[in-house]
C-alpha cells in the first residue's frame, strides 16, 4: 500500500484559561482542562510522522487583562513547541481579546496573520487566512483605516446574520492576495489547503459563526480546480458542508470536548481522497473523494513526498 502524500494533524479552539467552566450555549466550556487535552494531542501526534498541525485559532480565551492572556498563551504554546513538526496557527477572535497582534503572531511564530506555506513541496501547500483581518477586535486602533473599514462594513451588512461583533472577515488586500495565491497554485500545478477561524461557506458553520464575507471568500476557493478543502474553527459544534463541490470541514472545540474524550484529528491526503480521523470521541471521521478536476497524480519520490516547510510567503 502506497503512503498518502501528506498527513497532517489538525485541532481548533483550544481556549485555554485559568478560570471556572463556563456554560456558554448551554454547553461546558472546560478552560482549565484544555491545556491537558492539547498535551493529549501533542502526545498523540508525537508518535507519528507527520508534515504538520495546523491550529485553527482561539488557542486562549483571553481571560482578564493582557497580562493573565499571557500566562495562559504561555502554558498553552508550551504545548505546541512540544511538537516534532512545523505548527501552523490560525489566528482567532479570542486571541486577540487582550494581546496586542504583534506580540501574538511573535508568540504563535507565525510570519504573519495570514501566510502560505508549502506542505510537500510542488505538490501541497496551507493557504493560512485572516478572518479578524476585517472586524472590530483585530488589534486595529479606533479611528485607523482597519477600523473605520470593519464599522463601516457592519453598517452596511447589519440585517446579515453572520455580521455579529465576535465574527469577522477578510479585508481588501487580503483578498487580492488570495486571489493571487489561487492563481499562482493553479500556474505551478501545486493542490492547496486552506485554514481560517471562521467558516466561510454556507453550511459549513451556523450563520451566526460565519465570517461576514465567508460567501465571497469561498466563491473565490471553490472556482479554483486547485482548492482541495477548506478547514475551519469557531463554531464550536463543528460542522460539515460541501458547497459547488468543494468540502468545507469545521472542528469541533478541544474546549468542550468530554472530560473522557478530545477533539482533534488527522488528515491523509491521497491522490484520489482526503481521510479525516476523528481523534478522541468529538471529530467525525470521513472519506472525501476528489473529483476529476481537483485530483493530483502522486509523485513523491518515496511514497511520502519531499516535506518542505521552509518556504513561507507571508503578506
Amino acid at each position: 500500500m502506497t503512503a498518502p502524500i501528506a498527513t497532517l494533524g489538525v485541532l481548533a479552539d483550544v481556549q485555554s484559561g485559568d478560570k471556572d467552566d463556563g456554560d456558554g450555549e448551554g454547553r461546558v466550556q472546560r478552560y482549565r482542562a484544555a491545556p491537558g487535552k492539547l498535551g493529549e494531542a501533542v502526545d498523540f501526534y508525537r508518535q507519528r510522522s507527520l508534515a504538520c498541525v495546523v491550529s485553527l485559532g482561539d488557542i486562549v480565551d483571553g481571560r482578564d487583562d493582557e497580562a493573565s492572556t499571557r500566562r495562559d498563551l504561555a502554558d498553552v504554546t508550551a504545548h505546541f513547541r512540544r511538537l516534532e513538526c512545523p505548527c501552523h496557527h490560525v489566528v482567532g477572535n479570542h486571541c486577540l481579546k487582550h494581546l496586542p497582534r504583534e506580540y501574538l503572531l511573535r508568540e504563535l511564530r507565525a510570519p504573519a496573520s495570514y501566510y502560505a506555506v508549502d506542505i510537500v513541496a510542488g505538490a501541497l501547500r496551507l493557504i493560512v487566512l485572516d478572518t479578524t483581518d476585517l472586524s472590530t477586535h483585530g488589534g486595529w486602533a479606533e479611528g485607523s483605516d482597519r477600523h473605520n473599514e470593519a464599522l463601516a462594513y457592519m453598517e452596511a451588512h447589519s440585517d446579515e446574520p453572520q455580521v455579529l461583533r465576535y465574527n469577522g472577515g477578510v479585508g481588501r488586500t487580503q483578498l487580492q492576495w488570495i486571489r493571487d495565491e489561487l492563481r499562482r497554485a493553479e500556474r505551478e500545478d501545486v493542490r492547496l489547503i486552506v485554514a481560517s477561524h471562521h467558516a466561510l461557506a454556507p453550511g459549513a458553520a451556523r450563520d451566526t459563526h460565519r465570517a461576514w464575507n465567508g460567501n465571497q471568500v469561498a466563491a473565490l476557493l471553490v472556482a479554483s480546480r486547485a482548492v482541495l478543502l477548506c478547514l475551519a474553527g469557531h463554531d464550536h459544534l463543528g460542522a460539515f458542508a460541501v458547497w459547488h463541490g468543494t468540502p468545507f470541514v469545521t472542528l469541533p472545540a478541544v474546549l468542550e470536548a468530554p472530560p473522557d474524550g478530545n477533539a482533534f484529528a488527522l488528515i491523509r491526503v491521497w491522490a484520489d481522497r482526503i481521510e479525516i480521523d476523528g481523534c478522541g470521541t468529538d471529530v467525525p471521521s470521513r472519506v472525501l473523494p476528489l473529483t476529476p478536476s481537483r485530483k493530483r497524480a502522486a509523485r513523491p519520490e518515496d511514497g511520502g513526498g519531499r516535506r518542505s516547510s521552509a518556504r513561507v510567503r507571508a503578506r
